[in-house]
């Protein structure tokens, strides 16, 4: 589940407003199918964004 929800929120990202709805609804069902995979998953998803955003700030930081 943990990739599927990632190939979503990277063909949202570019995704115009009709195929945006459906990439919500693909992650509602989703969310319904299996809560606590999906919870899980996002979390985990958020978790490494926050890690790669920190390395970015600590990179930018040496520079300065």
């Amino acid at each position: 589940m943990k990739e599927r929800i990632i190939n979503l929120k990277m063909r949202f990202r570019t995704a115009s407003k009709e195929e945006q709805a459906e990439i919500d609804r693909e992650m509602q069902k989703l969310a319904l199918e299996n809560p606590e995979a999906f919870s899980k998953a996002m979390l985990e998803d958020l978790g490494k964004t926050l890690y790669e955003v920190a390395q970015i700030n600590e990179s930018k930081s040496r520079i300065d």
